[in-house]
């Protein structure tokens, strides 16, 4: 069998396309020392963010990414991309549920209601189903 030069692959079977691995966007806020940056992580289906935390790779990228002063709270920058170093963050969480390409995000909204409540463990009760906002 004779093998392929690349300018033969290149002509004929390259597709940059060929190896798009699908991922559902993750709304999450990292905080390191400094900064609180509330943005989107990218995750594979059937991943947590945990996963991607505790992966080999030494940055964490998040996209839509606005970066705050965590002592003064006020808003640095916003950037379509950046690149965290895992070795400094000290808090990761997750603000709302995944969600595809297309799909409206699951956030908390401005004023700090929640869309979904998980029930009080302590009490047995089930929340309120309709979100309230943080001021009642």
């Amino acid at each position: 069998m004779e093998s392929k030069k690349w300018r033969d692959v290149a002509e004929s079977d390259y597709r940059p396309y060929k190896h798009y691995v699908d991922k559902q966007m993750l709304p999450v806020v990292v905080c390191t020392l400094a900064h609180r940056v509330e943005g989107v992580m990218h995750i594979t289906y059937h991943h947590r963010a945990l996963d991607i935390l505790c992966g080999p790779e030494p940055f964490l990228p998040i996209t839509l990414a606005k970066i705050y002063d965590l002592a003064t709270g006020t808003l640095i920058t916003e950037r379509d991309f950046v690149a965290i170093n895992k070795s400094q963050i000290v808090v990761l969480y997750e603000t709302g549920t995944p969600f595809s390409k297309g799909e409206e995000p699951g956030l908390e909204s401005a004023q700090g209601s929640v869309v979904q409540q998980e029930p009080d463990s302590r009490s047995g009760e089930q929340p309120d189903a309709s979100p309230k906002p943080a001021n009642e």
